[in-house]
């Protein structure tokens, strides 16, 4: 009786439990080798994506989602929408043509939402192209993806639209673009991460594959390989970067946000200069953003952008017109959301000259070298004098008998002493009086000002010796 005992409770030790037919079949369980049960778990929805990454398709809207392993630390529930978002479509349609030069914008927004955390990578979205969509498309045209743009700086708030790398022919029938994990961004309604993306379009197609020069930008480089002039009229030795371009990660949330320019110290009233000859096509106020700020469209077709203007410097009625590198545009400030003065400064390269029409960095590009000014005067009671000026041998400004007040503007300066000589080439007496004034830090090293006055016959230059900062 006791060996039966045994026996028996032997057999049920030993006997395999089948949890398997406990279990429904849409949360199937895996068995070891050894058939021993393991824990059940189950399927993920449709919806719902984990740590391991995976494909996510949707109907309404069109499209897929792709999540590379370890892009999320745990399983989500994405939800995914389309609608009418007024304040993305609002900032596509308002820098369309002044920064991007969209020609279609579709009207509803595609937000991938429903997220707990913010990806630590970036999620591809393969979107359909509608056909009506494409049907007002031009062979010139080429489908772009734009993303929704926010970032809380240390010193300012920017809420703004962004392209990203997805871009295709009208007759494809996806676009699919990489969106970088800071498009993803928390909603103040929802309390969830997420991304809003618009299609959109470019006049792009040929011509810019036909200039040769589309490349990649690379870290410390200029990618169009333009030189800029430094936007504040402050000496090289004052040049400060505040607030880098590009990704950061909050030391806190640790959550990823896009900076698309660059924070460029400045006093109040700073004076703010073109980066490039060009023309000023917009003057407008972002009273949650950007503050007061213009927009130029510059002869090699790029754009820049100067924000947190002085509001009293800005004045609508430049719009239109045209203003060399250097020039004096306005003044520096903190408007709109700003909690220091500061400079923020975009760079929007011309298409045809490289691979983007998107923001890039544009810190590269900056000439190390100063470009000023200088103005000839002709002092004399009659002003009918012709002057020249050189520095260190070049040409860098002339005024005639029919002009005696001339500015120009005179660029790659380097930094220390130089000779700066001046000719009189024009007058009735042959004796020439003229008042020679600097600008941007320069001064005469003989009385440590930046205005002399003299005098000098023909054929008798005058040289005197320049700081340059």
């Amino acid at each position: 009786m006791v060996s039966c005992l045994f026996l028996l409770t032997l057999s049920i030790a030993c006997t395999p439990v089948k949890t398997l037919d406990l279990v429904p079949e849409s949360y199937p369980c895996s068995v070891d080798i050894k058939n021993q049960p393991q824990e059940c778990k189950p399927a993920l929805p449709t919806n719902q994506v984990d740590a391991k990454g995976g494909a996510l398709e949707f109907d309404d809207p069109d499209l897929t989602l792709t999540f590379d392993e370890g892009t999320l630390s745990k399983a989500q529930n994405i939800k995914v929408s389309q609608k009418l978002k007024e304040d993305l479509l609002r900032q596509v349609k308002s820098e369309s043509d002044d920064l991007f030069n969209l020609s279609n914008v579709v009207e509803d927004s595609i937000c991938i939402g429903g997220l707990t955390e913010q990806p630590d990578k970036p999620v591809s979205v393969e979107v359909t192209i509608p056909e009506s969509f494409r049907a007002k498309l031009t062979e010139n045209d080429e489908i772009r993806l734009m993303y929704q743009n926010k970032f809380r700086g240390e010193f300012e708030y920017h809420y703004a639209v962004a392209l990203s790398n997805g871009r295709t022919n009208k007759q494809a029938e996806t676009v699919t673009a990489n969106l970088p994990a800071a498009a993803f961004q928390l909603d103040d309604i929802t309390n969830e991460f997420q991304a809003c993306v618009v299609l959109t379009s470019t006049p792009t197609a040929k011509a810019g594959r036909q200039s040769g020069r589309f490349k990649e930008q690379v870290e410390g480089e200029c990618l169009t390989g333009v030189t800029l002039t430094y936007p504040l009229s402050v000496p090289t030795s004052s040049y400060k970067v505040t607030s880098p371009y590009g990704d950061r990660q909050h030391p806190i949330s640790g959550n990823w946000r896009r900076h698309n320019g660059v924070d460029l110290r400045a006093a109040n009233l700073t004076e703010v200069i073109a980066a490039l000859d060009g023309t000023i096509v917009k003057i407008s106020n972002d009273r949650k953003g950007y503050g007061h700020y213009i927009i130029m469209r510059h002869n090699d077709g790029s754009k820049t952008r100067y924000a947190h203007l002085d509001v009293s410097s800005v004045d609508k009625s430049i719009v239109g017109k045209a203003f060399k590198a250097g020039d004096l545009i306005a003044y520096s400030d903190n408007s709109g959301s700003s909690t220091a003065p500061h400079l923020h400064f975009e760079y929007y390269p011309n298409e045809l000259l490289s691979n983007t029409n998107a923001r890039i960095d544009p810190f590269p590009c900056f000439s190390t070298t100063l470009n000023t000014a200088i103005t000839i005067k002709d002092s004399g009671e009659e002003k009918d004098d012709g002057i020249v000026v050189l520095i260190n041998g070049r040409e860098v400004c002339r005024s005639s008998s029919t002009n005696v007040t001339n500015q120009c503007s005179v660029s790659n300066l380097r930094s220390g002493e130089a000779e700066l000589t001046v000719l009189c080439v024009e007058a009735k007496d042959s004796y020439c009086t003229y008042e020679i004034q600097l600008d941007k830090g320069m001064k005469f090293k003989k009385n440590g000002l930046k205005i002399i006055e003299g005098g000098t016959y023909k054929k008798e230059p005058m040289k005197y010796n320049i700081n340059i900062p």
